[in-house]
């Protein structure tokens, strides 16, 4: 897998919060904010909550898949020779991170029983905070860069997605 992974975090991760929302977050994001016709499919049913969001552009493509109380996330992300695969798998928080770029930071920090997950990159001026808490289930995104802010919070048992830009 790793063989096969040129991983680019910051814009994987951040594309993931803002694909169908038509921000642009990698060279040419001029062109990208106005590229025109981005989808975006939020599929929510109860506890086993399916989010699928699909976004199209310039050679990149994303899809993002996640299911209820498995916790499974997949992440693909191709786009000017980078790859980027995230898989984590519910009970067991397991976090597999492969990242390689030239004059970016990856720092990925994991505590098991806790379940806490912090991910903090910085580059060229962006920075991306990522902080999972199990039980409450609350997930925050906070994006700043290039006067690009998104802010994406979902709290708890009752599987509400809320996406603000």
């Amino acid at each position: 897998v790793e063989a096969k992974l040129g991983a680019d975090i910051l814009h994987g991760v951040v594309e993931l919060a803002t694909a169908g929302l038509r921000l642009g977050v990698c060279p040419g994001a001029a062109g990208l904010q106005e590229e025109a016709g981005p989808e975006l499919l939020v599929y929510r049913k109860g506890l086993a909550l399916e989010l699928l969001v699909y976004r199209k552009g310039l050679a990149r493509d994303l899809l993002v898949y996640r299911k209820g109380l498995a916790l499974e996330l997949l992440v693909y992300r191709k786009g000017l020779a980078r790859d980027l695969l995230v898989y984590r798998k519910g009970l067991a928080r397991d976090l597999l991170v492969y990242r390689k770029g030239l004059a970016l930071k990856l720092l990925v920090y994991k505590k098991d029983l806790a379940r806490d997950l912090l991910v903090y990159r910085k580059g060229l001026a962006r920075d991306l905070l990522v902080f999972r808490k199990d039980l409450a289930r609350d997930l925050l995104v906070y994006r700043k860069g290039l006067a690009w802010d998104l802010l994406v919070y979902r709290k708890g048992l009752a599987q509400d997605l809320l996406v603000y830009r």
